[in-house]
């Protein structure tokens, strides 16, 4: 589901144009009217075209003519102020280069401001009456040249890495509309194949749930068969598991295995509970032994799981090599129908038993590029010992082979390399697809995580000029997230978080705003599995460190949601948020106020109290303000959903504040409610915060929705959820 704001100018230019072309406005597009018409017809084609070119549209309001003139982005802005400039200068109007205040009261203005949208770069001036016939005729020849002559604008392509890496943390913490919006920007990109556009898409589709959507993709039988990274076989894995029971059978899997066939080759290839439950049903279906099984699914971090429990509870499953009976050709057989059925750990537990020989070195080598564990590892080193490296690079058909040191952590080696400014940078590419790929399996293995916490604490100890954080910083921030979105104990993620937090707070002065929403990402997860009052003081100093570069207005929005997320998780004797909150809040006077977001504004105001501060602004400022932002509502019901109560709870008060008479209901349940099923219904309008959501009340929400209005909320704090409702209001 799109919303008008998300979906562009486009979206917004019928309800534009109803609001514009009313009183006060004298002037009314009809068959008498073909001057404006021409006028209109222009800019409707400039507002379709992608992306939208800047608009220009006459007024008339008391007998007096102007015109206004919208552009989308910075780089349009500046070029229109210029071109007006040129075209029409002072001497016919009073156009003086200056763009309207964020703020207004004016009819006209407010509706050109909702189609501008959140950049705001619109431009209004009055015409001498004497002149409006000239002036008429050059805009409209402006108009002409910016349709059929566009501005060139210089398009920096952002790389790929970022691409992805920004659609992947949409998949895990949504918004579902970011996730898609992310990958629509994949899909167009001509550096991204097409199998990887469709691993992109499956990744997508599984991630909210969009089951039937996945399987009626044109490529879903291709899909099956191709060689799939370690992502794609985790989505295709819950999907195989979303047909099953709850607590599947050997003989209800059995067609499902037939379908999907073996997905997760090694327990290195986990990344989820679904995909090690498949997993399971897979070796127990090829028969191998349980006790075996559950050794290595304990190894790597998948046990106990009450699913996998009951898998392989009270079963009596032959052991698939019985090392002191079996023949070397029996085994080789074994080994020869674990490969084929795509059970490469149990063809490394066979060939683990039997002597290093030349004839077994294919079937090594094949095991080994599906496995990558700690035991696949020692079977290469011991037949690297033995024949020699040669005969390795002939069995491989490679020029390279790498070593690998097994007495010490490979993660712990691997995120030290990944910092190593001696390396050239596409090693380090390298090593951080290692850990995207291998990461989540090598991190839950016993001890994974404490070599990788070492490890990372040793760099931030460093600090030295010979780290290299790109692309080390944001691919240890992606093992974070991965590692939580497996399913990892929570004691797991808050170490590993806690470190990486300590890296980027000491070690990364490069400002990078992307790179900042990711920490406050990470910070929520760690303040939503519970923090104790001096990890929690521990964080803020963390943040404080490394929060010098954002203390500024354009990223206003980002800290008062991390101060509301702060807050709405500190534990009783906190002591260091006063001085992390303060610094940030007192920053905002009379001199910046116009320039912050309302519903920020609005926020900090009410927030500050609480940290002994206050925003101070003159009377004159703080009644223009409140004029500006306050619209009577009275027949009208909003809905707000949420987790996170404090937020809800602080944007409904906002909302009823702003909006005298607007009637606000907060909903928080986890599950399906008859009070979230009778708000679906009643409400005019449906907030949904889904970035603190449950799918089952996202669900229900959406089911008894109607056709009617929902919109989401971009982040985790209440300015998104107020500027998500003011945005619908302002098109009503």
């Amino acid at each position: 589901m799109t919303d008008t704001i998300t979906a562009g100018p486009a979206a917004r230019w019928q309800t534009f144009l109803s609001r514009f072309y009313q009183y006060p406005n004298e002037l009314s597009p009809n068959s008498e009217t073909p001057r404006l018409n021409q006028f209109i017809d222009a800019a409707q084609r400039s507002i379709s075209s992608d992306p939208p070119r800047p608009i220009l549209l006459p007024a008339r309001v008391a007998g007096a003519t102007s015109y206004f003139g919208i552009a989308f982005d910075t780089n349009q802005s500046r070029t229109l102020r210029d071109l007006l400039r040129s075209h029409i200068g002072t001497t016919w109007t009073d156009f003086d280069g200056r763009s309207l205040p964020a703020t207004t009261t004016d009819p006209l203005e407010s509706a050109a401001s909702v189609l501008a949208g959140d950049n705001h770069l619109i431009y209004r001036f009055n015409v001498a009456e004497e002149t409006t016939t000239q002036v008429a005729h050059v805009l409209r020849a402006l108009t002409s040249s910016l349709e059929n002559n566009p501005p060139r604008e210089a398009r920096i392509a952002q790389p790929v890495g970022r691409l992805v890496g920004q659609f992947q943390d949409a998949c895990v913490y949504g918004p579902e509309s970011a996730a898609r919006s992310a990958y629509a920007l994949l899909a167009a990109d001509h550096r991204i194949t097409a199998r990887n556009r469709l691993f992109l898409q499956t990744q997508l589709l599984a991630s909210f749930q969009h089951w039937q959507e996945l399987e009626d993709l044109p490529e879903y039988g291709n899909l099956l068969r191709l060689d799939q990274p370690s992502y794609v076989s985790d989505a295709l894995a819950r999907l195989a598991m979303s047909k099953l029971p709850d607590l599947p059978t050997q003989e209800e899997f059995k067609p499902i295995a037939v379908q999907f066939g073996s997905l997760i080759p090694s327990v290195a290839a986990i990344r989820s509970a679904s995909g090690a439950r498949y997993y399971t049903l897979w070796a127990l279906d090829g028969g191998e032994s349980v006790a075996a099984l559950r050794r290595r699914l304990a190894d790597a971090g998948w046990t106990p799981d009450p699913v996998i429990e009951h898998l392989t509870a009270d079963r009596q499953t032959v052991d698939a090599c019985p090392a002191t009976i079996a023949s070397p050709e029996e085994k080789r057989e074994q080994v020869r129908r674990a490969i084929d059925s795509g059970r490469y750990d149990a063809a490394v537990d066979v060939l683990s038993t039997m002597p290093a020989s030349t004839e077994d070195l294919p079937a090594v080598i094949e095991s080994i590029g599906k496995t990558f564990t700690v035991k696949a590892l020692a079977l290469l080193e011991r037949h690297r010992d033995v024949h020699g490296e040669q005969a390795l690079r002939s069995a491989m058909g490679s020029t390279a082979l790498p070593r690998f040191d097994i007495a010490s952590s490979d993660i712990a080696q691997t995120l030290t390399g990944l910092f190593d400014g001696r390396l050239e940078p596409g090693e380090r590419d390298q090593l951080a697809a290692d850990v995207r790929e291998r990461g989540v399996a090598a991190i839950r293995a016993e001890g994974g995580v404490d070599a990788a916490v070492t490890s990372i604490r040793n760099l931030a100890e460093t600090r030295t000029a010979a780290l290299a954080l790109e692309p080390g910083l944001d691919t240890c921030i992606d093992l974070v997230r991965d590692l939580n979105a497996s399913g990892g104990m929570s004691t797991q993620v808050r170490e590993l978080s806690l470190c990486v937090l300590e890296l980027w707070a000491y070690c990364d002065n490069s400002g990078d705003r992307h790179r900042a929403g990711r920490i406050v990402q990470l910070t929520s997860d760690l303040l939503e599995n519970g923090l104790g009052r001096d990890a929690f003081d521990e964080v803020v100093e963390y943040l404080r460190a490394g929060w010098d570069s954002f203390h500024t207005d354009v990223d206003m929005p980002m800290n008062v949601e991390v101060l509301e997320l702060l807050l709405a998780y500190m534990p009783s004797g906190a002591s260091k948020l006063d001085a992390f909150a303060r610094p940030l809040l007192t920053r905002i006077g009379d001199h910046n106020a116009r320039r912050l977001p309302a519903a920020v504004l609005a926020v900090a105001i009410d927030i500050a109290p609480v940290f002994g501060t206050a925003i101070q602004l003159t009377e004159r400022v703080s009644q223009e303000l409140a004029t500006a932002g306050t619209r009577r509502t009275t027949s009208l019901k909003i809905a707000l959903y949420s987790l996170i109560e404090s937020a809800a709870d602080r944007a409904a008060n906002l909302l009823r504040s702003r909006h005298p008479g607007l009637g606000v209901v907060v909903l928080t349940d986890t599950v399906a409610t008859s009070a979230l099923r009778n708000a679906a219904h009643s409400a005019d309008l449906l907030v949904i915060m889904d970035k603190a959501a449950t799918h089952s009340a996202v669900d229900t929400l959406r089911a008894n929705r109607d056709a009617r209005t929902i919109r989401y909320a971009s982040g985790k704090g209440s300015t998104s959820l107020i500027e998500a409702a003011e945005q619908w209001l302002s098109e009503q």
